[in-house]
Formats: structure tokens, sequence, C-alpha cells
């Protein structure tokens, strides 16, 4: 019998916060580790309570290019997953197989999209919009109280 490999996420990164794709290479290199022996995998995302899609495209994603999709169903458990955390690891796991099953298509699909250019080092004269009306309008003095007695009625009900 195979011995399972439990991998803890917050052991690993030593937080709550799996964010950064540095720390989900690690998680990468441990599931890599063990799915190249055959081991099964017990990954645990207890006491995980920020995720994001770049530690998870990291951590798990790219194991879709590295192994068979039933390798990974057969070996890797998720365990003590949030269901929001859920949704977001089906996203991850669905985009990365149809990467690995066509990357061609999603580098054409990238060169497609439009170009941006960033303004680095570059400043930009915004002009102030306070006082822009300064002197065009004028405020009653009563202006803090202006129709009280008629809001009050209507609050309360026209008296007849």
């Amino acid at each position: 019998m195979k011995k399972n490999v439990e991998i803890s996420l917050f052991g690993i990164v030593g937080s709550d916060l799996c964010v950064a794709s540095t720390d989900g290479q690690k998680v990468y290199e441990r599931l890599v580790t063990a799915l190249n022996k055959n081991l099964p995998v017990s990954l645990s995302f207890r006491n995980v309570s920020v995720l994001t899609p770049a530690f998870l495209n990291t951590a798990i994603g790219q194991l879709y290019g590295k192994f068979d999709e039933t390798t990974i169903r057969e070996l890797l458990k998720v365990e003590d997953i949030e269901p929001d955390d859920a949704v977001l690891l089906k996203r991850v796991v669905s985009t990365a197989k149809l990467y690995f099953q066509d990357k061609a298509a999603f580098k054409q699909a990238l060169r497609e999209l439009p170009k941006t250019k960033t303004m680095k080092n570059k400043t930009v004269d915004v002009p102030s919009r306070l006082g822009f009306m300064t002197g065009q309008t004028e405020v009653p003095d009563d202006f803090d109280s202006m129709s009280t007695p008629e809001i009050e009625k209507m609050f309360r009900g026209a008296e007849e």
C-alpha cells in the first residue's frame, strides 16, 4: 500500500495568505515530487483565508502541463477548501487544461489582444476640479433649513 503524502498549504507558505506565485511554486515542487513517485497526495487548504489565481495557477495549474488529467484526478485529493475557493480552483483547472491542450491557440489569442502603452516616469498635469465654479453660484442663507416645515409635514402626514 502506498503511503499518502499530506501537504498543507498553510504549512508550506507559513501564512494564511496564499497569494504569491513564488509560494505556489513551492507547493508545485512538493506535488511534483510526490506525483512523480506515483504517491497519493492530500492537499489541505485548512487555515487558508486568502487564495489567488496566481497562486493556484502556479501550484496546481501547471501540473496539467506535466501530468495527464487521469493521473492528477487519481492521485491528488483536495481537502478543507472553502466553497468560494473551490470555485476558483475549478476555474483555474479548467483554464489550465485548455491551455495545455492547445498552447498555440492561447498564445495567438494573447497576440491579438489590443496593445496598451504605459507611461513610465511621465507626469501628467491634471487640472484641479476644486473651485472651478467659484463666484458663479449663490447659496441662500437658509440653505440648511430650507423647507423644513413642509418636509416635516410630509414625514408626519398632513394635518387636515
